[in-house]
């Protein structure tokens, strides 16, 4: 386990991205990025590449699964593990 692999965490729920998040942090991952939706963690994937993204499938604006397929149609986020 790398500490500092970048997980991007995508929750339109707050309190379940703060729970979600916390134990990540408590598993000892110091580079957590909470976004509430898809859109969101697009624009945050052209900030900075994650090497994980985790994803709520159900979301506003673009749900977990039109994420996943923008995700695997950038050639540069292709081998992002999504979860």
């Amino acid at each position: 386990m790398n500490p500092f692999t970048k997980i991007l965490v995508v929750e339109d729920d707050s309190t379940s991205s703060k729970l979600m998040a916390y134990h990540l942090r408590m598993m000892g991952f110091k580079n957590v990025t909470e976004v509430e939706d898809g859109d969101s963690a697009l624009e945050q994937l052209k900030k900075e590449k994650a090497d994980l993204v985790i994803a709520d499938w159900h979301m506003p604006n673009l749900n977990g699964l039109d994420l996943f397929k923008a995700i695997r149609e950038e050639g540069l986020w292709r081998d992002i593990p999504f979860s």
